[in-house]
């Protein structure tokens, strides 16, 4: 039998879809969960070390809801805060392992956008991307700037291409500002939901 013995009650993947023999012998589809693969989604792990930061300023990107004064974490009581200073340059990434067969990867969060500037040229950006080091790619996935405030946290999500299935990337936010007026944003309840399945 094509794809291996169908043994009742045995199971299998097949195009990431789990599958189980019956007890006449038929492989039968049946419902795959996803997978959340991301550590510390919401930042609130006590001495978590999973996120990587990179940023020009004396603050740390992770921040305690307790530094605002407008604003609480999606999620209490942390949320990952980039740019807000001039001439930013912050990146928070994670690295995780796409399992191979995966069917659908999902990347989704939360984010807030409060800015100061008022002209309708870009001058702050948030970049959200994916990288595999190993092919060297570097996978755009959305764009944010000083042009799209939100008022309250708001939900974003992403279908992935399955073509990052079995790899090791890494999924990170990147900011950079101007040197006048900032842009605050404001990420927190990251999630990458993968629909994959083992035998």
């Amino acid at each position: 039998m094509c794809g291996g013995s169908c043994v009742p009650g045995g199971t299998r993947c097949s195009s990431g879809q789990k599958q189980v023999c019956d007890a006449s012998g038929a492989w039968q589809d049946t419902t795959t969960p996803s997978i959340q693969l991301l550590a510390n989604g919401g930042f609130d792990a006590a001495n978590s070390t999973v996120w990587s930061e990179s940023t020009a300023s004396a603050s740390t990107i992770i921040t305690n809801e307790s530094a605002l004064t407008t604003l609480r974490a999606h999620t209490p009581a942390n949320l990952a805060w980039l740019a807000g200073y001039p001439n930013a340059q912050d990146d928070l990434s994670q690295m995780v392992t796409i399992p191979a067969g995966a069917s659908a990867i999902t990347l989704s969060f939360y984010y807030v956008i409060q800015t100061q500037e008022t002209t309708a040229a870009v001058a702050d950006t948030m970049d959200v991307y994916a990288y595999d080091a190993g092919m060297m790619k570097f996978t755009p996935v959305a764009s944010f700037n000083d042009n799209m405030p939100t008022p309250s946290w708001t939900r974003f999500s992403i279908s992935l291409p399955v073509s990052l299935a079995g790899r090791t990337i890494k999924i990170g936010f990147q900011s950079m500002t101007d040197n006048a007026k900032t842009t605050n944003f404001f990420v927190d309840s990251v999630a990458l939901d993968v629909v994959a399945c083992t035998p």
